[in-house]
């Protein structure tokens, strides 16, 4: 094993071997400890670390620890007081839905932010996280301290079944009672708008102004939406539009040939392909640089708004609690707020301003779209309406 260049020093506590940063050093120390089966094994399993900025060895190896402990005695105090100093923070692992484009943009403001936290991301889809949630629950090895995706009904699920803890702060008493579970188990951090898309490049020389424009027979086969089985906010949009105007609007969609199936990226692609020029995707994506070259435009339907909530919570079991409220309570900040929306997701904060070209004004109640409420009955209108989609569209 080698001792490498490193960044900071930190330690992790793994089954078996112990994995050591070590800062601003350049010494090369060789040797071949001797590991287990089993610690070969929980190595393989390790969760993603910086693989060139690691000392792995084992204890049970009399050489390595003794020249570990010369090389501490060799470089005195400034080792001891940086071993110190990163020994008091916290590794605490986030799992959040969000793009790499907007983590990337989080992360430093974050971690200045909450300085006791070593935050740590797994980034997926919300159906992804939710699998690996499921999965880790079912395993009894959850590694995460705070979870964050856009699919409410698995957090009511979850509500049920204790996985949460609550949190009182004033920062979640700032946010809307209908962003925010009454009993302080979780609480939305942004909202993802639903828009419709079209391709600069395609110059239609109509567009539909409103949700109910989509089933007009000059749209024939121009429609493309995510299927809602793998998509809450596909899901969302089904509930909200079938509940607005009946599961006969999702008929003439079929009729109209509109194309349901893959994901926001598969519109997105049909969309710059021309194979069909519109398309419902979340006003994120377009706001997310592609490097594809092809501009997006989008409407905001006049009929009301489609949204999803995604939602953050700490876990009850939650290795570091209290930095993972300070992480929640920072999501909900100014700062975090108006940088969500600068990516096209809706604040939640009141007064952070919504992306640039949207209508709040929209979400009024005489709308004919309306949203759909934060309640026990979200899953069970989750399963409905993908049945009925199911029956209505795909048979």
């Amino acid at each position: 094993m080698a001792l490498l260049v490193l960044g900071r020093l930190e330690l992790f506590a793994l089954s078996g071997p112990r994995v050591v940063v070590v800062p601003q050093l350049q010494i090369a120390l060789r040797s071949e400890p001797q590991f287990s089966e089993r610690e070969k094994k929980s190595l393989k399993k390790t969760p993603f670390l910086p693989t060139n900025k690691i000392f792995i060895w084992s204890m049970r190896d009399e050489r390595i620890r003794l020249a570990w402990v010369i090389l501490c005695i060799g470089l005195g105090t400034g080792v001891a007081a940086n071993f110190s100093a990163c020994d008091s923070r916290r590794e605490v692992w986030v799992y959040s839905s969000l793009s790499p484009e907007i983590l990337e943009e989080l992360v430093d403001p974050l971690q200045a932010a909450v300085p006791d936290a070593d935050v740590r991301w797994y980034q997926s889809s919300s159906e992804g996280l939710a699998t690996r949630l499921n999965s880790e629950l079912q395993l009894g090895k959850m590694r995460a301290d705070l979870v964050m995706l856009g699919d409410p009904s698995w957090f009511l699920e979850k509500k049920k079944e204790g996985l949460f803890q609550p949190v009182e702060s004033d920062a979640l008493r700032a946010i809307p009672e209908a962003d925010r579970d009454r009993d302080q188990q979780f609480v939305t951090v942004k909202r993802t708008l639903a828009v419709i898309a079209y391709a600069d490049s395609a110059h239609p020389t109509e567009l539909p102004e409103t949700w109910k424009d989509l089933i007009q027979p000059k749209f024939m086969a121009k429609l493309s939406l995510s299927i809602p089985f793998d998509s809450a906010l596909s899901w969302f949009l089904f509930a909200q539009l079938s509940q607005a105007y009946g599961w006969e609007y999702v008929a003439e969609l079929k009729k109209l040939r509109a194309v349901v199936e893959g994901s926001q990226n598969s519109v997105l692609g049909r969309i710059r392909s021309g194979e069909r020029p519109l398309g419902v995707v979340p006003l994120e994506a377009i706001f997310r640089p592609t490097g594809k070259g092809i501009p997006i435009r989008w409407v905001q339907p006049k009929d009301g708004l489609v949204s999803v909530p995604t939602l953050m919570a700490v876990l009850k079991d939650a290795p570091h609690p209290e930095q993972a409220k300070k992480i929640m309570d920072w999501f909900i900040s100014a700062q975090a707020q108006t940088l969500l929306a600068t990516h096209g997701a809706l604040p939640v904060l009141p007064k952070v301003a919504p992306p640039i070209g949207v209508r709040l004004e929209l979400s009024s109640e005489k709308a004919v779209v309306q949203p759909i409420p934060m309640g026990p009955e979200l899953p069970r209108l989750r399963d409905r309406t993908r049945a009925k989609f199911s029956e209505v569209f795909l048979h």
